[in-house]
């Protein structure tokens, strides 16, 4: 975990005790408690994401993608092309 620990409280149903008991030791249910947290949060915000961007897409604004093909052709594009990656290193 990082920057620090907290710790909390949080009531399961028995069944679900069971099996965490059941499949990870002792010393390690914390971790995996915090691991399957954070996944299930990571989800929630990419859903939101979604959900915000929904409808900003306009068919018009992009005729130069309106097939399969089309897509597909401008991914091979930027995929084989180098300036994307130089890119996202100046970002850093």
């Amino acid at each position: 975990m990082s920057e620090g620990t907290v710790r909390t409280t949080f009531v399961l149903p028995t069944e679900i005790a069971e099996k965490l008991k059941e499949f990870i030791p002792d010393r390690k249910r914390s971790e995996f408690v915090a691991e399957a947290i954070d996944n299930h949060l990571m989800k929630m915000v990419y859903q939101q994401g979604r959900e915000l961007s929904f409808g900003k897409w306009k068919d018009e604004d992009y005729p130069h993608l309106s097939t399969q093909e089309d897509i597909d052709c401008y991914i091979n594009n930027m995929r084989s092309s180098e300036s994307w990656r130089m890119d996202t290193k100046k970002e850093k």
